[in-house]
């Protein structure tokens, strides 16, 4: 589990139990029904409707650096056949844009570096022979997807 891949599910287990809490794990199920050719979701909401809980919520169920089956249990997601077989399947990308700003700033560091930097040594470390320390960001998950078939889940929380 590192800073950027497979991150696990701390934060979304942690908020779950708060009486804040609530549930939107039926976006799940939207999710992971949809059409092949698309690829992206934006899923914006006013400050303060619970952006970071849902994208702590997606880490935690796409995630290979969780085992969150018993949080999602007494949650509104259908749970069946389609849900289970995509649970924990996708390496995980999350990265907390506001967080790693400031950290950027901490050690005088640009962002976009900082994050570069630090996704490309988690790349590499968990694969070594697809992945290299000079290699465009872009490049590492397409790299890793044409050698392995392994497909990423990508999550920016701004």
């Amino acid at each position: 589990m590192g800073r950027f891949l497979n991150i696990g599910n701390k934060n979304f287990a942690e908020f779950s139990e708060t009486q804040y809490f609530v549930d939107k794990s039926r976006l799940i199920n939207k999710l992971i029904k949809k059409d092949i050719t698309e690829k992206f979701v934006c899923n914006s909401r006013a400050r303060r409707f619970g952006k970071s809980v849902t994208a702590d919520m997606l880490v935690a169920y796409f995630s290979k650096g969780a085992d969150s089956k018993s949080l999602f249990e007494p949650l509104k997601c259908v749970k069946d056949t389609l849900f289970l077989e995509n649970m924990h399947a996708y390496d995980t990308i999350f990265v907390d844009i506001q967080a790693c700003f400031k950290e950027a700033e901490e050690i005088m560091a640009a962002p976009n570096q900082y994050i570069r930097s630090g996704l490309i040594n988690e790349l590499k470390a968990a694969y070594p022979k697809f992945v290299s320390k000079k290699m465009a960001l872009a490049a590492a998950p397409e790299s890793i997807y044409k050698q392995t078939g392994e497909r990423f889940v990508i999550i920016f929380d701004e």
